[in-house]
């Protein structure tokens, strides 16, 4: 009876973590970059509710990628560029310069773009940043 046990044991530690996770699965996707400056950080924030973590990668002579590991889930994201002139290298924030209130510009940026995940079909998608 003891093996038995033993037995049921081993087998049902031996299985936990089979299968599939629950949720959607993380999508590997990769395109290029099409900004006026070069951007050396690409982060897809979600948005609309999505209840799923931020993503983020390097970008490669303007091309990004993200692995099925690290990629993001399904849905509707912000993208948010961190520009190489914003950093000091290889993603170390630029220390800030303060400038007057007679310096700073008075425009307001372009939003950020945004992009959907889809579950499904293509695995490249091509980024405009303003």
């Amino acid at each position: 009876m003891f093996r038995i046990v033993l037995a049921c044991v081993v087998i049902g530690v031996s299985c936990c973590g089979c299968g599939s996770s629950s949720g959607p699965p993380r999508r590997a996707i990769h395109g290029k970059i099409n900004s006026s400056r070069p951007v050396q950080i690409l982060t897809l924030q979600p948005i609309d509710g999505l209840a799923a973590p931020a993503v983020t990668t390097l970008v490669v002579d303007g091309q990004y990628k993200f692995q099925r590991s690290d990629g993001p889930l399904p849905g509707n994201y912000r993208v948010v560029p961190t520009f190489a002139d914003e950093t000091g290298g290889l993603g170390q924030p630029k220390k800030e310069i303060s400038l007057p209130p007679a310096v700073r510009p008075q425009h307001k940026p372009t939003p950020p773009p945004n992009i959907e995940v889809l579950s499904e079909g293509p695995l490249e998608l091509d980024v405009v940043i303003p």
